[in-house]
């Protein structure tokens, strides 16, 4: 016999999904602020230079939007049932401190390594280290990132490292969150979403970089 859906669920049980999403939300916001507050810490305490920290300290606050938007989508398609089976997971364990650490880390270093990318592309390697001494990478998923370097080529083939990209931050989020493993092929369709959450919280970065100063490390 089949399962009932979470929506035929929280129907039953009288809780409309409009509040059923409102609940989620205030769920991961405490983890997710908590997880960033920690971040912005560490990165105060490192040994780098005053700008560029404010500059990570950004991207913490963008990379912490960008999880609560997608963690908010996906638990809208667990319910629907149109989500992936590993996406699931990171949407059961992202209320909770640690996966809500974990992810964040994920996203922070996706913004990272793009702000880098944008601002100090012949000079990436040299300045993602300055961002390492502030805040170290953690584990293969943190690291592809971190050195997956600018994208080159035309814009075909741009796109396609974007989108190699954004699938590494997707595996990376949802691996971090749950502590299982992600196959190349699991989280395909939540590539696009958290792609476009991604450039959507991306775009401010344009005015907070005007006027910093290229880190000396």
């Amino acid at each position: 016999m089949s399962q009932p859906s979470s929506r035929g669920r929280a129907r039953r049980e009288g809780c409309p999904i409009g509040i059923a999403r409102w609940n989620y939300r205030r769920k991961i916001a405490g983890p997710l602020s908590h997880a960033g507050d920690e971040l912005r810490d560490t990165i105060r305490a490192a040994p780098v230079d005053g700008d560029f920290k404010s500059v990570l300290s950004a991207t913490v606050q963008a990379a912490g939007f960008a999880v609560f938007d997608f963690g908010t989508v996906a638990r809208e398609l667990v319910t629907k049932d149109a989500a992936e089976p590993a996406l699931k997971g990171f949407v059961d364990a992202l209320p909770r401190s640690g996966p809500a650490l974990a992810a964040l880390r994920i996203a922070e270093w996706a913004y990272i390594a793009r702000v880098v990318a944008k601002n100090w592309g012949q000079r990436y390697e040299d300045v993602i280290g300055v961002a390492e001494a502030a805040l170290s990478v953690e584990g293969d998923y943190e690291h592809r990132l971190a050195h997956f370097g600018p994208f080159s080529g035309g814009k075909e083939d741009q796109d396609a490292q974007f989108f190699q990209f954004n699938r590494y931050t997707v595996e990376g989020l949802v691996a971090a969150a749950t502590g299982l493993p992600v196959e190349k092929g699991d989280l395909l369709p939540s590539v696009v979403t958290w792609a476009e959450l991604f450039a959507s919280r991306f775009a401010v970065f344009d005015q907070l970089m005007e006027g910093q100063k290229s880190p000396d490390g």
